[in-house]
């Protein structure tokens, strides 16, 4: 086992809320969960690392959404964890080679899994790994050799213009359609498509009352 440093850090961690009770409607960014009951039925040194480093993380995230993403990314470093124990029992994340995140890989290729979810599942491993060795923790050197796997290339990012015109003149004639989730459709196109936004974006975005009909003609 060889110590690797990393150069780069994380921001300070915002500190641990436990789950509350609202009484009415407020303002406040969600609280995030109670952390003390998460994954209980594992190692400390395992769970311990694991929460120290989303709280780091954590920081980065915008106040409105961190209460929903630290529950999504624990969630996957449990599921993570608990294929690490049936697979290879250890005490501590440090002991988390190489050889067993390619095993993942290919255990989860083998389910049928895309190479895109892997690489989201697996991101965390490394960069828990890295902060791990900040600390002075012991991690293995080869972990540095660590490549995500393949992802077939993404699709065209634009459209042409006779395509756009085409999509502009599908929603125009779809505007009075009075069916939710043709409305729903509606509107989530609008935004994305008008407004230049990305769809994660979207969520901070406040309602308006003008009509839909207006959005193209001051976008």
């Amino acid at each position: 086992m060889t110590r690797v440093i990393a150069p780069d850090s994380m921001p300070a961690a915002p500190a641990a809320q436990p789950m509350a009770s609202s009484t009415g409607p407020t303002d406040d960014p969600p609280s995030l969960p109670d952390l003390t009951v998460w994954a209980v039925e594992l190692p400390a040194g395992l769970r311990q690392p694991s929460l120290d480093y989303l709280l780091r993380l954590s920081g980065t995230w915008n106040p409105l959404h961190r209460r929903a993403l630290m529950l999504k990314r624990l969630g996957e470093l449990q599921r993570y964890w608990h294929w690490q124990q049936a697979h290879r029992p250890v005490t501590h994340a440090a002991q988390v080679t190489l050889e067993d995140l390619r095993a993942y890989q290919s255990e989860q290729l083998a389910r049928g899994l895309a190479a895109s979810t892997i690489n989201r599942l697996l991101s965390h491993l490394p960069n828990l790994l890295r902060q791990l060795a900040e600390q002075g923790q012991p991690v293995a050197a080869n972990l540095s050799r660590y490549r995500p796997l393949p992802c077939p290339e993404s699709l065209p990012r634009h459209l042409r213009l006779s395509e756009a015109q085409s999509l502009d003149r599908a929603l125009l004639g779809r505007l009075g359609d009075p069916d939710p989730i043709t409305r729903l459709e509606n509107a989530c196109f609008a935004v994305l498509a008008y407004t230049g936004l990305r769809a994660g974006e979207c969520l901070d975005v406040s309602t308006s009352p003008r009509p839909m009909s207006t959005w193209r003609r001051a976008a």
